[in-house]
């Protein structure tokens, strides 16, 4: 239902940012880019910069629903989603 985006930047933050969802990644952005214009391509920072918007978006509403020390493993959880991300950025 959403942009192929979301859907791609979704399964990342779900899965983890396993293996398989970091070379589906890849294969995603390789037939994207081949099929658009260069002005409509996308580089790997912009993905991780919507899986970052995504894991927010999860947080968040996980957070609304979970309480004591549930709250403390999401949170940090989203820590280090988040610095795993960053890391991907600096490439």
């Amino acid at each position: 239902m959403d942009h192929p985006l979301s859907d791609l930047a979704h399964l990342l933050v779900f899965e983890e940012f396993s293996p398989p969802s970091l070379a589906f990644m890849e294969l995603f952005l390789q037939t994207y880019n081949r099929d658009n214009r260069k002005e409509n391509q996308l580089s790997k920072k912009e993905v991780w910069l919507l899986a970052a918007v995504w894991l927010t978006r999860m947080v968040g509403w996980n957070l609304r629903m979970q309480t004591g020390d549930k709250r403390s493993i999401i949170e940090k959880q989203a820590v280090q989603s988040a610095q795993f991300i960053f890391d991907q950025m600096k490439d």
